[in-house]
């Protein structure tokens, strides 16, 4: 969603949330009610339960205090409450009450043809007794219904009653519903022919939104030439106001909605109105913000896979160690978010999260609480590594899967459709924790874990195929070592479960294929996904003057978490590229690094290190300050920093034969290098940097891929679309 509707919800959702204390009546469309719904569906959009919590308060409210005492129209009184309790409980915003449903049915059910005469003259007419009983698909009373308005057009006729077009709409609504449920078909083609007969004799007097909702009602009606004959002649550029959209889509369930409708409403003085008389009628769903929000939020939270929503429940539950500790994790939290963003129902349970309660809260995101006999975390988890002295903990390249939380109690709590795991070490859930999930499994591997001996990369090392042992990790030469150990715990637990794996790139699949414990899944790709509003590029010039680095220079990026450290990430390759391009280009380039603090290199070209960047807005400086980033791993899954730096119209360099290959298209949005070849990485780069114009032109194809193909919303899509077929597979 643009960023304009996200504040003005926001504003709405605030002011609101300020201000509907004021608000004396129950109703749907003048009180209450219509804000509990706009609440309920803004907490499942943003995914703040904050609005959820104040609508339940709200709800409980409404249900103590209606009565039998209360008038039964639509706007204000029962058919319109009862029909907000019905959308709220066919959504799954709250649990069925059958008992107050019951009574309003009841209560309902006693309307007469002189309540109908007595529901013209309210401020929003409507047909409320048949409106309430489609929504309750109760057939009985729907003909009963069906019955009376037939009378009352006839009477009407006679009387020479004026019935408001408005009125006269949700008839007809209401007609075409019931006759799509090949219910009074009969009886409903003779009532929407004294509707015909009294539209026609005035069809000139009736206003262009009446008009408009009229042609909408009647463009199913293929069988009633005479209906479409009546309006072939109306032409109008007339859209309705955001206003009159809040009560159009909500009872006719249209589409609505775009950023241009936005241009002629003066929200800002809506609002401070609302702030300056808080105890007036605007603040009504269809009067005022209410009925804005939700016309905004219509055609944001339509979503055509079907997905149950619960309140305690989730559709996915997402299990990541960590959300903020390294890239995979913050891969991880982007899946999550986007899921979210697309309207699926996804809950993250974590180790740790590094945010504020608040923030939790407002993410949907769970941190464990592990009971006295649980042995987790780093600690527990590499206690086995201890009795193999070669083995360098620091170096964090290899897990035992032994510690970790009993999972079972919160999948219980949550009961999840799909289980999706990510990356789940450091002591989080153990391997055979994961073999007990009886749930459907995505596990979305962030490295080669999973089908390994314990390493998270293996390098040379091809003995997970066989079964591991004699672990160069470990400096073991014993085949029966801890590794050994691990893949055979793996095997026999990943045989007792249900799981499809999903893999980041091209070269995890096939690393997967090749392995001999996840081979037979199924693996589909669908890549890492990145929030183009979080990084976008900001301009040269800008970006160098706020890090303090050259204008006149061209400069080379470099960065991951553990950068310097880590051989994996390639780094002694890119200073050797560097050393080889010094001489040359000592004084046309510079060198910027992050992930790492300050060291001495054995470099002419001039460097500067900023150290672990926590925030994304330091993070989008360095990659728009640069002419090139360079991605020099050995073994990588995917390359956050590659779709992130393309994001801000930043060409990359890297290898062939790993992950940023299936990302980088060669000479159109960055370079790949022959696999470890020193002197053609420093060729990349040299190329790369070579004119303005070619920079200028890969620059822009990044940003265009990144785009088209690492949209977060686009990844959450194709895992939407696997779930769907998960849950189709899943017997009740």
């Amino acid at each position: 969603m643009h960023n304009m509707f996200k504040s003005i919800l926001r504003q709405i959702a605030n002011t609101l949330y300020v201000n509907a204390q004021f608000i004396d009546q129950y109703g749907l469309l003048t009180g209450k009610l219509g804000i509990v719904l706009f609440f309920y569906r803004y907490s499942r959009f943003t995914g703040n339960s904050i609005y959820s919590e104040f609508a339940d308060e709200y709800i409980d409210n409404l249900f103590g205090n209606i009565t039998s005492n209360h008038e039964k129209d639509f706007a204000e009184g029962l058919s319109g409450i009862g029909w907000g309790i019905e959308y709220l409980i066919r959504n799954n915003f709250v649990e069925a009450d059958n008992d107050i449903l019951d009574e309003m049915d009841a209560e309902i059910g006693k309307m007469t043809i002189e309540d109908f005469v007595t529901e013209l003259n309210n401020d929003i007419p409507l047909f409320s007794k048949g409106l309430y009983f489609l929504s309750r698909e109760n057939r009985g009373v729907i003909l009963e219904t069906l019955a009376q308005c037939k009378e009352f057009l006839i009477t009407s006729s006679k009387t020479e009653q004026i019935i408001p077009m408005s009125y006269l709409n949700s008839i007809i609504y209401f007609l075409n519903k019931v006759k799509e449920m090949n219910i009074g078909s009969n009886s409903c083609n003779q009532v929407l022919k004294e509707v015909f007969i009294y539209i026609s004799n005035r069809i000139n007097h009736f206003s262009d939104l009446d008009l408009l909702i009229f042609k909408h009602n009647i463009k199913t009606m293929d069988d009633h030439d005479e209906w479409h004959k009546l309006i072939e002649n109306y032409k109008s550029d007339y859209k309705p106001d955001i206003l009159e959209q809040g009560w159009i889509n909500l009872i006719y369930q249209y589409e609505s909605g775009n950023d241009s409708e936005l241009a002629s409403i003066d929200l800002q003085g809506i609002l401070i109105n609302q702030l300056q008389n808080p105890d007036t009628s605007d603040l009504a769903i269809y009067r005022g913000i209410a009925g804005v929000g939700l016309a905004l939020l219509a055609p944001q939270m339509e979503d055509k896979v079907s997905v149950t929503y619960y309140q305690t429940s989730t559709d996915v539950l997402y299990l990541s160690s960590f959300i903020m500790n390294h890239g995979a994790s913050i891969a991880a939290y982007r899946i999550h978010s986007g899921l979210r963003k697309i309207g699926l129902h996804s809950k993250m349970l974590v180790l740790e999260s590094g945010l504020s309660s608040r923030e939790n809260s407002s993410e949907e995101i769970y941190v464990v609480s592990p009971e006295e006999d649980e042995q987790y975390g780093y600690y527990h988890e590499m206690k086995p590594t201890n009795v193999y002295p070669q083995y360098v903990i620091a170096s964090n390249s290899f897990a035992p899967g032994t510690a970790g939380v009993h999972i079972d109690r919160y999948i219980d709590e949550f009961d999840p459709k799909i289980i999706q795991l990510h990356f789940i070490n450091a002591g989080f859930i153990n391997i055979e924790e994961i073999g007990k999930i009886r749930k459907k499994i995505v596990w979305r591997l962030p490295d080669c874990w999973a089908f390994t001996g314990g390493c998270y990369y293996f390098g040379d090392c091809n003995r997970y195929i066989t079964g591991c042992g004699k672990c160069p990790k470990l400096g073991s030469n014993d085949e029966n070592d801890l590794s050994s150990e691990i893949w055979k715990r793996k095997e026999k637990a990943w045989s007792m479960i249900d799981m499809t794996i999903v893999v980041p790139t091209l070269w995890m699949k096939e690393k997967v294929l090749s392995s001999t414990l996840l081979k037979d899944r199924d693996v589909y790709v669908i890549p890492n996904g990145i929030n183009l509003e979080e990084f976008y590029p900001i301009t040269k010039t800008t970006a160098r003057q706020e890090l303090s680095i050259p204008s006149d220079k061209k400069i080379i990026l470099f960065g991951a978490t553990r950068a310097m450290n880590d051989p994996r990430k390639g780094f002694a390759l890119l200073l050797k590229a560097l050393q080889f391009l010094s001489e040359m280009h000592k004084n046309e380039y510079f060198f910027l690094v992050f992930g790492a603090e300050y060291q001495t290199l054995d470099l002419n070209i001039p460097t500067k290190f900023m150290g672990q960047i926590q925030e994304n807005k330091t993070l989008r400086l360095a990659y728009s300050a640069a002419d090139v980033m360079v991605v020099p791993s050995l073994e990588e899954a995917f390359g956050q920093t590659v779709i992130e730096a393309m994001a801000c119209e930043t060409p990359v360099v890297s290898f062939r034969k790993t992950g940023p290959e299936s990302i980088i298209d060669h000479k159109e949005t960055g370079y790949l290098a022959r696999y470890a070849d020193v002197a053609d990485l420093a060729h990349g780069i040299e190329w790369t940097l070579s004119s303005d114009e070619l920079n200028d032109y890969l620059s822009k194809n990044a940003r265009c891929k990144v785009a088209t193909t690492y949209d977060i919303t686009l990844v959450a899509q194709q895992y939407k679309e696997l779930y769907h077929k998960l849950k189709s597979q899943i017997v009740n």
